[in-house]
């Protein structure tokens, strides 16, 4: 039950996708999301491989 965490290529802010400011867009029907830390819109997935890390409690 890994969480999606991602980054902001804005700023550097990396955390869960749950900490993401969404909106919706009422006429499209797409959600944006945005950096809680700097409202910036470019945001990737980080690969859970990378960090090498794997709690099991």
């Amino acid at each position: 039950m890994g969480e999606q965490h991602k980054e902001c290529q804005s700023c550097g802010w990396r955390g869960p996708a749950a900490e993401l400011d969404e909106t919706k867009d009422a006429s499209t029907g797409k959600t944006h999301i945005f950096c809680p830390d700097c409202g910036g819109v470019d945001i990737e997935d980080l690969n859970p491989d990378e960090k090498g890390e794997t709690s099991e409690s």
